[in-house]
């Protein structure tokens, strides 16, 4: 008999982004078609028309009030380390909103909602630990001499880093 062997390699990590980029207009396209069949076009419309205001003003009050807040931690020693990322995030899902579509609406606003905010920080703290731990994370640092025009670039080998929930 005659085989055939083959071995068809798992996708990577990088290609299944890919994928997702690619996919993700025809995903948002799709969704608002669904959505304008079951309850017409005119009122889609004015849903998408809301969700972009709803997240210009989210990025307007609570962006620039989350970091606010968080400087005002700092100032009087108390900020935590995700004080920051708790207004990236915030960000995030404000102009996810801004976006156009009702994916990127559902993800902006469980970014807005304080306690699916958190399970998103929860993840983002468990990733960038399993990469300190693995030696994974690399801290790079850019220093320019007098007179040298090029960057050198040096490999921080002693980084402690600053968690208080990693």
């Amino acid at each position: 008999t005659i085989g055939v062997f083959c071995s068809i390699k798992e996708p990577t990590r990088g290609f299944m982004v890919l994928v997702l980029i690619l996919l993700y207009p025809f995903l948002e396209i799709y969704s608002v078609m669904r959505v304008s069949e079951m309850i017409g076009g005119w009122e889609t419309f004015w849903l998408l028309i809301l969700g972009a205001f709803l997240g210009l003003h989210i990025i307007r009050s609570q962006g620039l009030s989350s970091w606010v807040t968080y400087q005002q931690q700092v100032q009087k020693g108390t900020a935590t380390s995700q004080g920051p990322l708790q207004s990236i995030l915030v960000l995030v899902g404000g102009i996810l909103l801004l976006a156009p579509g009702f994916i990127s609406d559902i993800f902006g606003i469980l970014l807005i909602i304080p306690l699916t905010r958190q399970l998103f920080l929860n993840a983002i703290a468990g990733y960038l630990k399993n990469k300190i731990q693995n030696g994974q994370f690399k801290v790079y640092s850019q220093t320019t001499y007098y007179g040298d025009i090029t960057p050198q670039y040096q490999r921080m080998k002693d980084v402690t880093p600053v968690t208080d929930k990693l």
